[in-house]
């Protein structure tokens, strides 16, 4: 089996990649008064990635 280089995007990429899991990830751990600045019924899963590579 290959290592995998970056576990720990595969969990956030395989988590936040459902808008449930994040929807109710965001509600229940950020504080209260950041999310309520949110709306979190509209979240939606937006195709491609925002990370820059490293050089």
């Amino acid at each position: 089996m290959a290592e995998r280089s970056n576990p720990h995007d595969e969990f956030f990429k395989y988590a936040f990649g459902r808008p449930e899991t994040a929807r109710d990830f965001l509600s229940n751990y950020l504080p209260a008064e950041v999310a309520a600045q949110l709306d979190l019924p509209t979240l939606e899963l937006t195709p491609g990635s925002f990370v820059e590579a490293m050089s």
